[in-house]
C-alpha cells in the first residue's frame, strides 16, 4: 500500500498509559501513527502491499523531548564548565564571545553553531527541543530557525527581546512555535510582568519563567518585592498554564506547593545545575506534590539519556532524595516534555494520530539477551536506563521518515556540518588577548591541594533544608588560604561595539516600539 509503512515486532515503550507496550507492530501513514497491534500478521492483512521494516532486534521509544536547551553553550562550555554561573558575567572571554555570536555580521557562525547543535540532538534521539537562544536580532533569529529546520527537529523557541518578538510575528504559527521569556529575576518590575503577559496573550504563546536557579536571584526578588519568586508570579497572574517553569533550585516547600497548585509544568535541569554550581532542583519537595516534571539538558549537553541516568542516580549520592522509576523518568523525557511545550497532542508518545517521531535502539549483540522476548514496560525502561546509551541509537524517524540511519544523519553530510562548525570554533578561539607569559623567577610554589571530602548526611538533615539539596552537605578539610598581596586592578577591556541586544532587550523602561508590538500604534502605516 503506497505511503504506508509497518514496523514489525519491535519491543516498544509507548509512554502512553492507554496503549499497550511490549512486542508491537506500528503502522505509519502520512507521517503519523495509524495503528498499533501486538499481532503483526493482522496489520499486514489490513494494509496489503505496505512497506515493512523488521524491528525484531530493536527497542523503539518516542523521540526524546529536551524541554530546555541553550545552543550557545556549545561554544562557551570550555570556559563555563565547573565555574559558578554567578561568575560568568565577569569573564571577558565569555562576554566577548557572546557579543560576537549575536553580531549581525556573524550570522554564518550562528548558522554553523545551530546546525552542529541540532544535528547532534537528532543523532542522540531528540526530536523536539525547547530552545532558549542568545540575544540575537530578528535576522539572527531567522538564521537559527532555518538551521534548526534543516535538521527536521521540532522546536519551541523562547523570545527575549522586542526585536525577536517583531520577527516572530511575521512567521506563521503553523511553521514555528514560540514562547516568551519574562526576563531575569533581578530585572523584574511591574512593567515587565504587565508587558510580557500582554505580548504573550496577543501572540497566543506561553511564557517561560526561569525560577530560583540561583540563590542570589531569590534574594534579589525578596529584597525588591518582599516575597518569593513563585508567589510573585502568582500575584501577577503569570503562575498559570501554559507558563513553563524552569529550574526551581532554591524554592522552599511553600513555593513548591504553589507551583503544584498552579498546574504549570516544571523543567528539571539537574545535571546542568551541577555543572553550573547553582544548586539542584528541590526534588524532595516536588516528589511530595503532583507536579508534571520534564527534563532539559540546559547547558553544554545534548544527551538526554545521560540526563535521565543522572536523575536516577541522585538518590545513591544524597540521603533523602526521592527515587523515580525508570518509566517515570522516561515519561519526563518524552510525553511530559511534549505537554510542557504545548505539543502533547502531536508528539511525546506512540499513539494513534500522533506524529511518527521514533527512536530505534539496536539490540544486536550480547546485551540483547538481557531483555526478554516479551518484556514488560517497566523491564524495557530499566534496560534502556541501565544498559543503553545514545551510541546504541541506530535509526531516528521524524514524521514517518528516517532522518538517521545506521547511526548517521541523512539530511546533510556530517563532514560538512563538522567542517563548518570547526571554522567557527577556530575564529572564536582567536577572540580576546592571550594570557601573559610567566615571568622567570616570579612563580610561587603551588600549594599542595587535598581532595575535598563531601560526607553523607542524615536524611532528616536534608529534608529540613528549605533550599536545594546542595545545602544538605558541607565541604570539609578545606586548606587554609595562603596570604597573598592584593592583585593590581586589571585594566578594563575596551567596550565592544554596540550590540543589537542593547537596544532590543526587554527592559523596565518603555521602549519606542512598545505601542507597535501591542498593536496600539496610532499610525496605520506603522
Amino acid at each position: 500500500m503506497e505511503g504506508v509503512t509497518i514496523i514489525t515486532d519491535a519491543r516498544a515503550i509507548t509512554c502512553n498509559p492507554r496503549a499497550h507496550s511490549g512486542r508491537l507492530s506500528i503502522v505509519v501513514r502520512n507521517g503519523r501513527i495509524a495503528d498499533l497491534s501486538p499481532n503483526a500478521r493482522l496489520l499486514l492483512s489490513l494494509y496489503p502491499g505496505a512497506q515493512t521494516i523488521d524491528a525484531r532486534n530493536k527497542l523503539v521509544i518516542p523521540g526524546f523531548v529536551n524541554a530546555h536547551f541553550q545552543s550557545e553553550s556549545l561554544l562557551l562550555k570550555e570556559f563555563t564548565t565547573g565555574r559558578p554561573v554567578s561568575l560568568w558575567g565577569e569573564d571577558v572571554r565569555i562576554q566577548e564571545r557572546l557579543a560576537r555570536l549575536v553580531d549581525p555580521a556573524c550570522v554564518e557562525d550562528l548558522r554553523a553553531l545551530y546546525l552542529m547543535a541540532y544535528f547532534n540532538h537528532l543523532r542522540n534521539g531528540t526530536t523536539c527541543v525547547g530552545e532558549f537562544p542568545p540575544m540575537v536580532d530578528s535576522k539572527g533569529l531567522l538564521t537559527l530557525l532555518q538551521a534548526m529546520k534543516r535538521t527536521d527537529v521540532k522546536s519551541v523557541v523562547t523570545l527575549q527581546s522586542w526585536d525577536q518578538i517583531n520577527g516572530a510575528r511575521e512567521i506563521p504559527a503553523d511553521r514555528q512555535k514560540f514562547a516568551l521569556s519574562i526576563g531575569r529575576e533581578t530585572d523584574f518590575t511591574v512593567y515587565t510582568f504587565q508587558s510580557f503577559s500582554r505580548a504573550a496573550k496577543e501572540m497566543n504563546i506561553p511564557l517561560t519563567a526561569h525560577v530560583a536557579e540561583q540563590k542570589e536571584d531569590v534574594e534579589a526578588v525578596k529584597r525588591n518585592f518582599q516575597k518569593g519568586t513563585v508567589g510573585l508570579l502568582r500575584d501577577f497572574k503569570v503562575l498559570q498554564p501554559p507558563t513553563i517553569l524552569v529550574h526551581l533550585n532554591h524554592a522552599g516547600e511553600e513555593e513548591i506547593a504553589l507551583a503544584a497548585e498552579s498546574g504549570c509544568a516544571l523543567v528539571l535541569c539537574a545535571r546542568s545545575a551541577a555543572m553550573k554550581r547553582t544548586g539542584y532542583p528541590s526534588l524532595r519537595h516536588m516528589a511530595a506534590h503532583d507536579i508534571p516534571l520534564c527534563i532539559g539538558t540546559d547547558w553544554g549537553s545534548m544527551d538526554m539519556l545521560e540526563e535521565m541516568r543522572f536523575i536516577s542516580q541522585l538518590p545513591l549520592l544524597f540521603a533523602g532524595m526521592p527515587t523515580f522509576t525508570p518509566l517515570e523518568i522516561l515519561s519526563m523525557a518524552t510525553t511530559n516534555g511534549a505537554d510542557a511545550l504545548g505539543l502533547g497532542n502531536e508528539v511525546g508518545s506512540i499513539a494513534q494520530g500522533k506524529k511518527a517521531d521514533l527512536v530505534f535502539f539496536d539490540l544486536n549483540g550480547l546485551r540483547g539477551d538481557l531483555l526478554d522476548e516479551n518484556p514488560s514496560e517497566e523491564a524495557m525502561a530499566s534496560f534502556l536506563l541501565n544498559h543503553l546509551s545514545v551510541r546504541d541509537i541506530a535509526e531516528v524517524m521524524i514524521d514517518g521518515v528516517f532522518r538517521v540511519s545506521g547511526g548517521h544523519v541523512l539530511a546533510m553530510p556530517e563532514e560538512e556540518i563538522i567542517a563548518g562548525y570547526r571554522k567557527t570554533v577556530e575564529k572564536f578561539s582567536l577572540i580576546g588577548p592571550a594570557p601573559p607569559p610567566p615571568v622567570a623567577g616570579t612563580a610561587k610554589p603551588q600549594q599542595e591541594l587535598h581532595p575535598k571530602i563531601i560526607p553523607f548526611v542524615a536524611s532528616d538533615r536534608v529534608v529540613s533544608e528549605p533550599d536545594g539539596f546542595e545545602e544538605g552537605f558541607t565541604v570539609v578539610d578545606k586548606p587554609a588560604a595562603e596570604p597573598q598581596e592584593p592583585p593590581a586592578p586589571a585594566p578594563k577591556p575596551a567596550p565592544p561595539p554596540s550590540q543589537p541586544q542593547d537596544r532590543n532587550v526587554l527592559k523596565p523602561e518603555l521602549s519606542k516600539n512598545v505601542r507597535k508590538v501591542f498593536g496600539d500604534d496610532d499610525d496605520p502605516a506603522g
